[in-house]
């Protein structure tokens, strides 16, 4: 029966025999089966762009329906690769008074290598080779290449030869698909410097001098003593001899590093001219420096020798220098 408006007229006879007639019309509406296309494979790329999976299915499906598992985008069915999962995802067309119709799409994924997630690594200036590749996140597999290209190559970072930055892992596209890619961000912190091993060599009677100049080079100026001093000085009047360790606090993943100044104290020379003396005119008097081996230089006069003959009224001084270069004098 076509759909269109029909005349239903209905007879009845009565028990006289008499005819009886009633007409109405009755309207038929034909209401097309909904229609949710063909079923469909679809293999995609993982990470790609999204698409509508309305428009693969196949044959020419109703635009008034829905998705199972839901999708945004209504009819259309927005399917974003980096977000959802492969499966069976099915377009229900809406049927109202008729059955609903159904049609699948069976998503997959082709298969690619997984270069990890992003990362960063923190390293010393003065750290080993090190692999990037241990630094990036996930379950990344091997065999890909790494950009810019490591001076150490196959991943290994020089921090005395290669720069701070970002380095891009890749791994090629398979079936059609376009490489996939993952970064490690490198930052590299200043080594602590505590300077080269020194050793200073000091007169018990000397001045206070400033340790950390014994060091060899150019220490940073943040480190700290062991055995504690004064600060930076050093009075050997105070500080006894030994070995002082010069350490320099790390920053990041740099460690602490240390230099040592070996200090020996010297005795300064002892000189005694002795007690304010008398002596007749026309005698001398032997004056002695003592310290043999050491220079000498007398006032007044200048002489150079451990012992000289007073023969004038007055105050005589001597300096002495030991071969340790210590100082001292006396007057009388």
């Amino acid at each position: 029966m076509a759909g269109g408006t029909y005349i239903v007229t209905l007879y009845a006879i009565d028990s006289t025999s008499c005819n009886v007639a009633d007409s109405f019309s009755v309207s038929i509406e034909i209401i097309d089966l909904p229609n949710a296309g063909n079923d469909a494979l679809l293999s995609m790329c993982p990470g790609g762009s999204s698409i509508s999976l309305f428009d693969s299915l196949g044959g020419a499906p109703d635009t008034v329906g829905t998705w199972l598992p839901l999708l945004p985008a209504g009819f259309l069915g927005s399917f974003d690769p980096n977000t959802d999962t492969a499966g069976v995802y099915e377009y229900i067309a809406l049927g109202g008074v008729c059955p609903n119709d159904t049609a699948g799409i069976t998503i997959t994924f082709i298969p690619m290598p997984d270069p990890g997630n992003n990362g960063s690594a923190s390293l010393c200036e003065n750290s080993p080779d090190t692999n990037l590749f241990l630094f990036l996140g996930g379950s990344p597999d091997p065999g890909g290449t790494w950009s810019p290209v490591l001076s150490g190559g196959a991943g290994l970072f020089n921090p005395a030869l290669d720069t701070a930055g970002t380095y891009v892992y890749t791994h090629s596209g398979a079936g059609g698909c376009p490489p996939i890619s993952a970064n490690v961000v490198v930052t590299i912190a200043q080594a602590p410097d505590p300077g080269g091993n020194g050793t200073a060599s000091l007169c018990s009677n000397g001045s206070t001098i400033v340790l950390s100049d014994s060091l060899v080079g150019n220490p940073d100026l943040s480190g700290a003593w062991s055995p504690v001093i004064s600060g930076t000085s050093f009075d050997p009047a105070i500080h006894g001899a030994g070995t002082y360790i010069y350490t320099v606090t790390g920053s990041g993943t740099c460690a602490d590093s240390s230099a040592t100044v070996i200090v020996s104290i010297n005795a300064a020379p002892s000189v005694s001219l002795g007690s304010p003396s008398s002596f007749c005119e026309g005698d001398s008097l032997l004056l002695d420096a003592g310290n043999p081996g050491s220079l000498f230089v007398w006032t007044p006069g200048g002489e150079t020798t451990q012992t000289i003959n007073a023969s004038l009224a007055g105050d005589y001084s001597v300096g002495v220098a030991d071969t340790n270069g210590c100082q001292t004098s006396d007057t009388i």
